[in-house]
């Protein structure tokens, strides 16, 4: 099973996985469906030059074409998510 990474570039701390079970939201980064309501989530690894793969959860495969418009801001989202949930509480 692939872990988490957290790496920071330029001073921007970027998760990289592509491990449905380390994913660190319960909603759609473009909706705010909670995954799974609107039948199995529609996974995507997203890959960008120079930048590990990373999944991106969807609530629909109707959402890929807003996030394929603007990935990072969607993988920010993401991000931001995976460094709250590694910050102890």
């Amino acid at each position: 099973m692939p872990a988490v990474g957290l790496a920071r570039e330029s001073n921007i701390i970027v998760a990289s996985s592509t491990d449905p079970a380390a994913y660190p939201l319960d909603v759609c980064v473009l909706s705010g469906e909670k995954l799974g309501t609107m039948g199995q989530p529609f996974d995507r690894i997203h890959g960008q030059d120079g930048q590990p793969d990373r999944l991106v959860r969807l609530c629909c495969k109707g959402c890929l074409k807003d996030f394929d418009r603007d990935p990072s801001r969607y993988l920010r989202q993401i991000d931001d998510a995976t460094v709250s949930k590694a910050e102890p509480e």
